[in-house]
């Protein structure tokens, strides 16, 4: 993983690795650091199912060209989980990031229709 003196706020992870699962990296990273907020950016949708990736902070498949709605989705996280840090009002989608399984389909048209 890291150093212990280093420290990050957020992990943007690809299930899709070479040579490693990425749903053992995935639990991993649950394991020693359960408070951080893991972001699942992937074509792989069909672990969608999986406890670790049901945990993470939010799954956005990886379709089309949405930088827009990604950036928008990663700061909505940020702000559910650094409230402290933000000063603009949380809306009930980020509210809900954690405990909403809903299909990631509709995850990401709520996000671009937002962009």
């Amino acid at each position: 993983m890291t150093d212990a003196d280093e420290s990050f706020e957020l992990l943007i992870l690809d299930l899709d690795m070479p040579q490693v699962s990425g749903l053992s990296v995935l639990e991993t990273i649950q394991q020693r650091r359960p408070s951080l907020p893991v972001i699942i950016h992937t074509f792989l949708t069909e672990y969608e199912q999986y406890p670790a990736v049901q945990r993470a902070a939010c799954f956005w498949e990886k379709r089309g060209n949405n930088i827009d709605g990604f950036k928008t989705m990663v700061m909505e996280v940020l702000k559910k989980f650094y409230p402290n840090r933000f000063s603009l009002e949380l809306g009930p989608q980020v509210q809900d990031l954690p405990k909403r399984r809903e299909s990631i389909h509709e995850d990401a048209e709520a996000f671009q229709e937002r962009g």
